[in-house]
């Protein structure tokens, strides 16, 4: 136990010791790595809250159905019971002309049915579908039943969104792995000029008899430190601006709801677990090539 206490000890000395000789490299670490996970999580945020709005527009995608107009009440069920039978669809709600023009009527605080011969509205059937993405099959479907005149689900504006936001993701997705990249690459190199400037020190400790692992977790210790200071700094900044973005956001943009706060606290866990095995993984190389180097006299 007392070995242990020892070790630990020493470990947290060298750590220390590390840190405070080369302090401006590491504050310099420190500043750079929090901007740029300040920077990755408000690109993260974008490309969720993209991905979202997306999801949100094509599930509230309707099909709108207008029949016949001579239609008869008979041949109305027929269709109805026809659309029905369509695997994908939702809901089915099936509006009359004379529904519709009292809607128009109620909604404009007018009375125009009275001056008019004949009611210009077409029945309407409107259909939610299950999977977004067989909307067009559904569509094609509908248009085959008999007494259907016309169909309509604004496939083309939607391909143009798709296509608009699937280049913006593409360019978040890129913009967010070489972000990433390039925060490890300034924790990489922290951990290497520390291993440069201490060289003669680790070639003393090593010529004693030091164990490797004793040289080589202080260095992945000092990463890790930076990592995780770095990370919170950013995500606690982070947060407090997609807060006040939120709130404003809410009460200026009513058809749309940002992902939540909540969502943010997931994304951090998830940010310093795919990161902390990273750094592992990179410093523990960089330590293990360096260390090489150093003890074959290069």
């Amino acid at each position: 136990m007392k070995y242990l206490e020892a070790i630990l000890i020493s470990f947290t000395k060298e750590v220390i010791n590390s840190i405070y000789k080369n302090f401006g490299m590491f504050f310099s670490a420190l500043t750079i790595t929090s901007f740029s996970f300040l920077v990755l999580y408000l690109l993260l945020l974008f490309y969720f809250n993209i991905d979202n709005l997306q999801k949100k527009i094509l599930n509230q995608l309707t099909i709108h159905v207008y029949l016949e107009k001579d239609i008869k009440s008979d041949q109305i069920k027929e269709v109805i019971y026809q659309i029905e039978k369509i695997e994908d669809i939702i809901s089915i709600q099936f509006i009359s002309s004379t529904e519709a023009l009292r809607r128009i009527e109620n909604e404009l605080n007018i009375n125009i049915s009275k001056e008019l011969v004949y009611n210009p509205l077409p029945n309407i059937v409107y259909i939610k579908v299950k999977d977004p993405q067989k909307i067009k099959m559904v569509a094609d479907k509908i248009k085959n039943i008999k007494g259907v005149k016309e169909i309509d689900y604004w496939q083309e504006y939607i391909n143009k969104l798709s296509k608009i936001i699937d280049i913006l993701n593409k360019v978040f997705i890129f913009l967010i792995i070489l972000l990433s990249f390039g925060i490890l690459t300034i924790i990489s190199n922290t951990v290497k000029m520390t291993i440069l400037s201490r060289r003669n020190e680790i070639k003393i400790m090593h010529l004693v008899g030091a164990p490797n692992w004793f040289i080589k977790y202080p260095l992945i210790a000092e990463g890790i430190i930076i990592l995780v200071i770095s990370n919170f700094l950013s995500f606690y900044i982070v947060k407090i601006i997609y807060s006040m973005f939120s709130n404003w956001f809410s009460l200026n943009v009513s058809f749309f709801y940002l992902m939540p706060l909540t969502f943010l606290d997931t994304l951090r866990n998830y940010v310093i677990l795919i990161s902390f095995v990273l750094i592992i993984f990179v410093t523990s190389n960089t330590i293990e090539r360096y260390l090489k180097k150093l003890v074959q006299g290069e």
